[in-house]
């Protein structure tokens, strides 16, 4: 992808995290533990020079356990850790119960 990017004279990347999980996996996945997709990130920007500008993450707050709520808030502050990591400059979280919105 990093490729494309640079051929086509792209100036960035935002990235959603769950875009990288395993089919099915995709509620569950963590980015800022998922070493081997680090790696190839970091590898990737390096080699085309394509900055990641952005992460999209989710996280519910609402309508769970106060241990799945903080469980939630620390994988919001691993996430925030990793834009200092990766020199981005944006985090987007999304806290909403998807499942609930308004039809």
């Amino acid at each position: 992808m990093f490729d494309w990017l640079n051929a086509n004279e792209a100036e960035h990347l935002e990235i959603a995290t769950f875009s990288f999980a395993k089919s099915g996996k995709e509620a569950g996945y963590d980015l800022s533990t998922d070493t081997e997709t680090l790696t190839r990130l970091q590898t990737a920007t390096a080699r085309t020079g394509v900055p990641i500008s952005g992460i999209c993450m989710g996280s519910k707050f609402v309508f769970v356990s106060e241990n799945e709520r903080r469980a939630q808030i620390d994988e919001v502050k691993r996430h925030i850790e990793l834009c200092n990591r990766l020199e981005v400059a944006h985090l987007r979280h999304d806290v909403v119960l998807w499942a609930h919105r308004p039809t």
